[in-house]
C-alpha cells in the first residue's frame, strides 16, 4: 500500500514537472516611467490578526493617486485614513 502511494506521488510530480517545463517563457520587457503615462490610483489595506474572540481587525487604509507623464515626470500623494 505504501509503495503504491509513493509511486502515485512520484508519477504526479513527474507529470507536473514535465508540464511546467513545456510552459512558454515569459518575455522580459523594459519598463520605465515614460511607458506608464496616465493617471493611476491604488488602495492599500492592512489587517492585524488578533487571537479569538477578536479576530482580524482592519489596521489602515491608504489611497495613493499618481499621475505620470511621457517624459517620466510624476506627481501625486498618499492619503491615509
Amino acid at each position: 500500500m505504501t509503495r503504491r502511494i509513493v509511486r502515485t506521488i512520484l508519477v504526479v510530480l513527474s507529470v507536473a514537472t514535465l508540464y511546467m517545463s513545456l510552459a512558454p517563457e515569459a518575455s522580459a520587457q523594459t519598463c520605465s516611467l515614460a511607458t506608464v503615462a496616465g493617471s493611476w490610483a491604488a488602495t492599500l489595506i492592512g489587517t492585524i490578526l488578533f487571537p479569538a474572540p477578536t479576530g482580524p481587525v482592519p489596521a489602515a487604509a491608504v489611497l495613493s493617486r499618481k499621475r505620470f507623464w511621457h517624459g517620466g515626470e510624476k506627481c501625486g500623494r498618499w492619503f491615509r485614513q
